[in-house]
């Protein structure tokens, strides 16, 4: 079984948010993956990898991105949705 959270896992067990049982049997392998913002130099190959995998699933000509357009996407802030997780 393969899961994700945007959570603390570990905060939600200690504060008694999240049932210790289901915790431990979750956590088997337990792979961080920083957020975009973090790891920016993975745009290209990601643009790359996307472009290339619904091109071809809608049968168009894959699109290439210009210098400027990797440019504005590694000068975007990435901000994700963690705000709205902490208003809840």
């Amino acid at each position: 079984m393969i899961s994700t959270t945007r959570r603390g896992l570990e905060d939600d067990l200690r504060s008694g948010k999240f049932e210790e049982e289901l915790y431990f049997r979750l956590n088997g392998i337990c792979l961080r993956v920083p957020p975009l913002r973090e790891r920016r130099e993975d745009l290209p190959e990601l643009s790359d990898f996307f472009l290339t995998k619904y091109a071809s699933l809608f049968e168009r000509s894959r699109p290439v991105l210009s210098a400027e357009i990797l440019a504005r996407l590694a000068a975007y802030s990435w901000p994700g949705i963690s705000a709205r997780w902490k208003t809840r």
